[in-house]
């Protein structure tokens, strides 16, 4: 069962599948093992991976701190979910504006009120509108655009999937995640109430950037 962020990821990204042409980076990306249902690779065969994880059979093994290409190289960059794990996220914002070509576009993902990921030792940041602006101004994006994601009804999901989940340590987990299943389509209905909150209470931002 996914989460309502990754639904939510998902759906922006497919939303916004008129960018995944020419040449694309997918920073953090899995070419095996992916994790939601959307793949870029249906909408480009010239899509580099680029990974810190061997098994995920990456095309450069590198940190997207320093990514090992020349300036102006790539029609579009990806980096969904990425950047909470990075210590400097201007030094990887910076890389990503560097490898994209002039009026090249950047879709990236991050976090606001979500739980730690299940990987939590390399778990290290949130983001908040404010941050993101400033620092798509400071990098020099001549164009950016910001959407929220989720509501209260994606936040209280997000958490009781993961209480029930990797957080939890109760024998009867599974019962609770099937519950919370069915009970899905109103944390869904919530969001669409709570429309209006969505910018002080969300699970994060989807940004699409312009060099």
């Amino acid at each position: 069962m996914h989460s309502l962020r990754r639904d939510c990821l998902d759906k922006l990204l497919e939303d916004n599948k008129e960018y995944f042409r020419g040449k694309i980076l997918d920073l953090g990306g899995k070419k095996e093992g992916k994790r939601g249902n959307f793949d870029i690779s249906k909408y480009s065969s010239e899509v580099t991976y680029l990974n810190t994880d061997k098994s995920t059979c990456p095309d450069i093994n590198s940190s997207a701190e320093n990514i090992p290409v020349e300036d102006n190289t790539f029609d579009c960059v990806v980096a969904t979910e990425l950047l909470e794990y990075i210590s400097d996220p201007k030094v990887v914002m910076e890389e990503v504006y560097r490898v994209m070509k002039v009026d090249g576009h950047a879709l990236i993902s991050v976090p606001l009120l979500h739980p730690i990921h299940g990987d939590y030792s390399y778990d290290k940041l949130r983001f908040t509108q404010g941050y993101l602006q400033a620092l798509s101004n400071e990098i020099g994006f001549k164009e950016y655009e910001i959407q929220v994601m989720g509501s209260v009804g994606s936040v209280l999901f997000d958490i009781l999937k993961v209480s029930f989940g990797y957080a939890g340590n109760s024998s009867l987990r599974g019962v609770f995640s099937y519950i919370l299943f069915i009970f899905k389509p109103f944390f869904r209905l919530l969001d669409k109430m709570t429309e209006n909150q969505k910018q002080f209470i969300n699970t994060g931002y989807f940004l699409v950037l312009k060099k």
